[in-house]
């Protein structure tokens, strides 16, 4: 009898393998994946593979912004499997990666273009894909190291390394040298660039000593500032939480020797006013890496871009910030009145306020008239706060 349920099982199989092989496949529409280097300064010609899947001879590539050019300049190439090692045990059962292919093209980006992401696409007979993510800096720039097994030396500041964790337990590690006693900012891009690994971040001194050490849990990246001595080493070390690696772990590493802005308050103002700003941030005053406010007055210039948003990076006694998002607004930017004062909003105004403790609730009143119809808009993660705001 036990001889007997293995060829029951057997040909049950072959029935169903023959009834799925009638069906007709759809056809797949394409999809992007990822850029490699993931960016690069404005006023450049910068030359990118470009990874996807189920790319075809007839495809179309965009370049969703004016003036910026995409022009591809090399063949399609072959499936790039992923290197060893390769996972054993429950992992080795996960779902696969996809296998993508890629080509080269190259990206020409105006010397006017401001900072921030660009997106691209493709196009065939079957349909479009989504778009995927091109960052345009504005400063020095770098492509990693392939020699993993030493540390990538980065001789000077500021810098922003264009990297990927391509296979499986691969950590990049960086070194930098002070040149002046102060801070170390380190900011990781990664799920702002479409890549879908959770980053960890550590920072060691020359003995090996932990300075900071951060995991991406929520998807948002990840940033560290740490207190630094003059011609000292340390070491920056990158890896993702679960291990994994993939061709399209693509990632920016902004390098800073200077302080770094958590918070802005008002968090925007009117195009062409100059707006006393409050910022909030680690070694604005000290140049330690410990939690300070400075404030300095910021012209906010006109939206030329029509984003919204202008770039600002903030000067201090120590150093320049990474830069910061302001709003760019046609209405009253205000900041949240002090404890006890009376808090009115009167329509046509934004307030920027502080939740310092937790269970903290902070309550406005405002006027209406029966029929009259009012917006309220909370916003965090979009002035680089990520709290989840309750309204």
């Amino acid at each position: 009898m036990r001889l007997k349920r293995p060829v029951a099982i057997c040909a049950l199989s072959m029935v169903i393998v023959a009834g799925v092989c009638d069906v007709p496949l759809p056809a797949q529409a394409p999809g992007v994946g990822h850029t490699f280097p993931a960016g690069g300064p404005a006023g450049t010609t910068v030359t990118v593979q470009l990874g996807g899947y189920d790319f075809t001879p007839d495809i179309d590539y965009f370049l969703h912004h004016p003036g910026a050019t995409l022009k591809v300049t090399g063949q399609l190439g072959p499936y790039l499997v992923s290197p060893p090692p390769y996972w054993f045990g429950p992992k080795g059962r996960s779902s696969a990666f996809k296998i993508p292919r890629e080509l080269t093209a190259t990206i020409t980006l105006p010397a006017d273009l401001p900072r921030g992401p660009i997106h691209w696409q493709v196009a065939n007979a079957n349909g479009a894909s989504g778009t995927a993510v091109f960052f345009v800096g504005d400063g020095p720039e770098v492509i990693e190291s392939r020699r993993q097994a030493e540390p990538q030396p980065l001789a000077k500041l500021p810098v922003t390394v264009n990297g990927r964790l391509s296979r499986i337990a691969e950590v990049d590690r960086y070194t930098v040298t002070a040149v002046a006693d102060g801070c170390l900012t380190v900011d990781l891009y990664a799920r702002r660039l479409g890549s879908n690994f959770n980053g960890t971040l550590k920072i060691r001194d020359a003995d090996g000593t932990l300075l900071a050490d951060l995991i991406d849990t929520e998807g948002f990246d990840c940033a560290a500032t740490v207190t630094v001595r003059k011609g000292q080493t340390y070491t920056i070390e990158l890896a993702d939480l679960d291990h994994r690696g993939h061709r399209s772990y693509v990632y920016r590493l902004e390098v800073v020797a200077g302080p770094r802005v958590l918070a802005c308050l008002p968090s925007g103002g009117r195009p062409g006013t100059t707006v006393p700003v409050t910022f909030v941030g680690y070694g604005l005053k000290s140049g330690k890496a410990q939690l300070e406010t400075l404030v300095s007055n910021v012209v906010f210039p006109k939206d030329e871009a029509g984003t919204g948003w202008f770039q600002h990076r903030l000067k201090t006694p120590h150093g320049q910030t990474p830069p910061v998002s302001l709003r760019l607004a046609d209405f009253a930017e205000l900041v949240e009145p002090d404890a006890g004062a009376v808090r009115v909003l009167a329509p046509g105004a934004a307030i920027t306020g502080t939740l310092s403790s937790p269970g903290e609730i902070d309550e406005y009143s405002f006027l209406a008239k029966a029929g009259q119809l009012f917006r309220f808009e909370g916003i965090s993660a979009e002035i680089g706060t990520w709290l989840d705001p309750v309204l």
